[in-house]
């Protein structure tokens, strides 16, 4: 799976449709939640990290099941 950030010309912007008129306006919108913390930013960065991170883990799993001795494979259970 190949990850991307999207690119936006207008970030933030919004188009709104009246679902009884069908009207269509357009708005920017900015968030007005006033965070005490922004958070991770879901990212191509972070999404590659934490994929990364997975996948280390589920090697470290795996090592702790599967030993490769020379051309021997030991299976722990």
């Amino acid at each position: 799976m190949e990850l991307k950030d999207r690119k936006a010309t207008n970030p933030g912007r919004v188009k709104l449709r009246n679902v009884s008129t069908g009207a269509e306006t357009t708005y920017d919108l900015t968030l007005a939640d006033n965070p005490t913390e922004q958070g991770t930013p879901i990212t191509k960065q972070t999404l590659e990290a934490l994929k990364a991170e997975i996948l280390d883990e589920v090697q470290a799993k795996l090592n702790e099941v599967f030993v490769l001795s020379g051309t021997t494979l030991t299976i722990k259970i």
